[in-house]
């Protein structure tokens, strides 16, 4: 669970690096500063505080959706658009080398981080009135995740090759651009309040048994009692840590490549699987295969990540090139 959470709280201060730089994207002249930026979306951010459960939030889970659509629709549209027109786009922007076997590691967690479903599912579950239709939701949700990110992913290398930039839309000079941008920016405030509900209610419970425990009658009564002053301390202190995370860390690649693969891939790959092998006694040699052969790629990929994210952060600080 703690490692749950934790990739929750990395994946939030994601979130506000990437309204940081969408806010230097779209206004360059009033938000110049990825570090004040940080801070003014942490600020805005503050709103999710006042959603008690993950059932009250699911109203910007619909919102998201026709976002995430509208997204893929448009940056499928201006990759197009923006092609060069030189023919075999993609031979000839793209060179074949050795790094390239390196880079599929470097990029394993990121890969990951894209289906990494499986630290807020516990929750979702938990939240199904009917949970016989969590099976349903599985086969429904996934493939249409496939079909936004599969059009992104094929438009951008055959439109750009390797001169793709990241976030594809860089590689826009249109108002176009804005447009993504402003989608972009309230799908991920919409997700940051989602993404930071489980662990800011698993906290919440830890602090008021800790005080139903060891405090008096009288100071229980004023904190359990009425929750709503602790649960907004404790909110605005997870916000907080957010926001000292994404300002430790500015970079975008950097800090979703750290996440995926200090937590990521430990949470969606190699705890699943020992999890599984320990439960299940008894399974053909076949599955046992595959396991020892998942663990083996989510471990490379998770270590190669984290030391890529680490020579990153080196970078990203020298450099200044935060956001």
């Amino acid at each position: 669970a703690v490692q749950q959470y934790m990739t929750m709280i990395g994946v939030a201060a994601i979130f506000l690096v990437v309204l940081a730089s969408g806010l230097k994207q779209v206004a360059p002249e009033t938000f110049p500063s990825c570090n004040s930026n940080i801070t003014t979306v942490g600020l805005f951010v503050c709103f999710h505080i006042f959603f008690h459960k993950l059932n009250e939030v699911a109203i910007l889970s619909a919102f998201n959706l026709v976002v995430a659509v509208l997204i893929t629709v448009v940056v499928s549209y201006q990759s197009v658009l923006a092609r060069p027109a030189t023919s075999n786009t993609v031979l000839f922007n793209t060179q074949y080398d050795g790094s390239y076997n390196y880079q599929f590691l470097i990029a394993f967690p990121t890969i990951a981080f894209a289906f990494g479903c499986h630290t807020i599912i516990p929750a979702v579950y938990e939240e199904l009135k009917d949970k016989n239709t969590y099976s349903k939701m599985c086969y429904v949700s996934m493939p249409i995740t496939l079909l936004m990110y599969l059009p992104v992913a094929v438009i951008g290398y055959w439109a750009f090759g390797d001169k793709v930039q990241d976030p594809i839309f860089k590689n826009f000079d249109s108002a176009a651009v804005n447009v993504v941008v402003v989608l972009l920016l309230a799908h991920v405030v919409m997700s940051y309040a989602i993404i930071m509900n489980p662990p800011e209610l698993a906290f919440e419970d830890q602090v008021v048994d800790c005080i139903k425990v060891r405090s008096s009658s009288a100071l229980q009564k004023a904190l359990v009692g009425n929750r709503w002053p602790l649960r907004l301390v404790l909110r605005l202190c997870l916000t907080g840590l957010t926001v000292f995370i994404a300002k430790a860390v500015p970079c975008f690649p950097v800090l979703l490549s750290l996440v995926s693969s200090v937590t990521g891939t430990t949470t969606s790959f190699i705890f699943p699987v020992l999890f599984y092998l320990r439960l299940v006694k008894e399974m053909p040699s076949s599955h046992r295969t595959i396991c020892r052969v998942i663990l083996l790629f989510a471990t490379i990929g998770g270590v190669t990540g984290t030391y890529n994210a680490i020579l990153g952060m080196k970078e990203c600080h020298l450099s200044n090139t935060g956001c």
